[in-house]
């Protein structure tokens, strides 16, 4: 193979690990359970790729490939440290080989794992960064921040929600109706914060980080395809539709600045993607069962209505958020509160409402509760915010974010 070969051989096994490493993982582990074993296997299998691909070229299958060669693997790791595999068992995986399907929507074996990781069995605290690393390849100290946790702390869980998987070989098969919608919740929440992890991410050097917000957008289609009718994939649907609708207007387009929400052009909104989700936030409601992510779509869609009445309904929208936290009363829907209260024109008792978690030790490494103390502080007007928007500054990893926080500092 020539040098221009070689290269696109190179590539193709880094694109693979970007898009198909969910997949891939969800298809080695569903005999064994054992998803740790799968990584530890497909890592092997992606080295062999770069070591083979570049000098005999690609495969007509190039996710086949990593699949056999992982299994393989993985019977020769099993054999060497448990004698798990019989031989049977090898002739039985390199013959489903030959009939795998890779990618179909309504069959993605993404999900199959997903609802493995989120099993009642499975500690509620880490279901959600346990299905990130499984099927989106994130790591555990990029995803500690998120979820306000140590990266070894969040490493320590991950690794023993592995293990319960594998012991007691929790079932990779899509649950019946019933144990589905029991569990669609914690899945929902899960691709919610695949997502905010990807928008928060894609202004920075993190290719993994950046793409996450499309892998979510399209596992809450495969979701709404699977489950038409339920308020709450409908609601999150249209929630990240508002949300990516506005993508274009985050940065000036210019000078690559940030700009806030509320300072946003309207006009550069994708007026399609937002016509989008306030069609499926109507269909969620004749639905009749409110929920989280419907609450957070209306208040996107309050948002939204500023291209039409040139005004944001600050009113409406903290009306929301009480309701919202009322309901959920994290760190997150304290602050976004705050923050309402705030812009609604009450910076007294949106302060009060912060210094209610002060002494949370999860606020330490939160940025947004940061940046909005420190507004907060400024609208009230008796001292200086000066060290807060440092500190927020300090926590964000987006450098036109960084900026605009530090151009506060008077």
């Amino acid at each position: 193979m020539n040098a221009a070969e070689q290269q696109e051989a190179r590539w193709a096994v880094e694109n693979a690990a970007r898009t198909s490493y969910g997949r891939l993982i969800a298809i080695i582990a569903q005999r064994t359970h054992d998803i740790a074993g799968a990584e530890d296997a497909l890592s092997q299998a992606f080295a062999k790729a770069l070591e083979t691909w570049p000098e005999r070229g690609l495969p007509d299958n190039p996710d086949g490939w990593l699949v056999t060669t992982a299994r393989r693997f993985a019977v020769g790791n099993a054999r060497r440290e448990t004698l798990l595999f019989v031989h049977e068992d090898h002739i039985r995986m390199l013959n489903e080989e030959r009939t795998s399907a890779y990618g179909a929507p309504e069959t993605d074996p993404r999900l199959s794992l997903m609802f493995a990781c989120s099993h009642p069995s499975i500690d509620t605290k880490v279901r959600a960064p346990l299905i990130l690393q499984v099927v989106l390849g994130i790591d555990a100290k990029r995803m500690a921040p998120v979820f306000l946790i140590s990266p070894n702390t969040l490493g320590q869980r991950l690794a023993r929600a592995k293990t319960k998987i594998r012991d007691a070989s929790l079932p990779f098969d899509l649950p019946d109706q019933d144990g589905w919608r029991t569990r669609v919740d914690g899945l929902l929440g899960t691709i919610y914060a695949a997502y905010t992890l990807g928008w928060d991410a894609e202004f920075t050097s993190d290719n993994t980080l950046r793409a996450l917000s499309h892998e979510a957008l399209t596992l809450t289609g495969i979701l709404k395809s699977l489950l038409p009718d339920d308020p709450e994939v409908l609601g999150l649907f249209s929630l990240m539709l508002f949300t990516h609708g506005r993508r274009l207007a985050r940065r000036n387009g210019k000078t690559g600045a940030f700009v806030p929400l509320s300072e946003q052009n309207a006009a550069l909104w994708n007026e399609a993607m937002i016509a989008q989700a306030e069609v499926l936030l109507r269909r969620a409601g004749t639905l009749n069962a409110p929920g989280r992510f419907q609450l957070e779509a209306a208040i996107q869609a309050v948002h939204a209505n500023r291209r039409r009445t040139g005004r944001t309904d600050w009113a409406q929208i903290r009306s929301f958020h009480e309701i919202l936290h009322d309901d959920l009363p994290t760190i997150g829907s304290t602050v976004a509160l705050a923050s309402s209260m705030m812009h609604d024109g009450d910076p007294e008792g949106a302060l009060r409402h912060l210094d209610a978690i002060a002494d949370n030790g999860g606020i330490g490494s939160y940025q947004p509760y940061w940046a909005t103390r420190a507004h907060i502080i400024e609208a009230i007007g008796e001292q200086p915010a000066t060290d807060l928007w440092q500190r927020a500054a300090a926590l964000s990893n987006d450098p036109a974010l960084r900026a605009y926080l530090l151009a506060k500092v008077k």
